[in-house]
């Protein structure tokens, strides 16, 4: 394959980083959250935001807050869906089906589910895992067996098939 073969890419704005887009995107994150893609969509869960105060300076992770909201972004329409609001959950309770705030987490989908795993929520690493189901509108824990992996954050994960 020469050099002239080689496809030209080019980066193109689809959506203007605005500090407070409401409803009709993500807003802006210090910390990242999960990112995956899933049948020719994007789906973001989380991150970290000043939630808790202005930071005093860049990488001030005091005022830092993890977040649990779950967006859908379609390249196609170049439009985001909101399909979980925030609920303000910083970390794990038992019963709790739906993953709290976490930043840094892994995601990834397999078939026809997304899985969550780890992340931190501002103080602590987060050990859950959770599973989304295409068109279910709900979060569930899997049923595992063996040792879990220990909490974790900042860390990846792939997934291929």
């Amino acid at each position: 394959m020469g050099i002239d073969t080689i496809p030209k890419w080019e980066w193109k704005l689809l959506h203007p980083n605005i500090p407070d887009p409401g409803d009709s995107a993500p807003g802006p994150r210090e910390l990242p959250g999960g990112l995956v893609s899933y049948q020719e969509k994007i789906f973001a869960i989380g991150g970290g935001t000043a939630k808790h105060g202005t930071p005093e300076h860049s990488g001030d992770l005091t005022k830092m807050g993890a977040l649990n909201d779950l967006w859908r972004f379609d390249p196609q329409k170049t439009t985001w869906t909101k399909l979980e609001k925030d609920d303000g959950k910083s970390g794990p309770m038992f019963n709790d089906v739906k993953p709290c705030g976490r930043m840094l987490p892994a995601l990834v989908s397999i078939d026809d589910k997304l899985y969550l795993f780890g992340g931190g929520n501002g103080g602590d690493a987060v050990y859950t895992l959770t599973l989304r189901q295409d068109g279910s509108a709900r979060w569930e824990r899997p049923r595992a067996r063996g040792r879990a992996p220990g909490a974790r954050f900042s860390h990846s994960a792939a997934a291929s098939g």
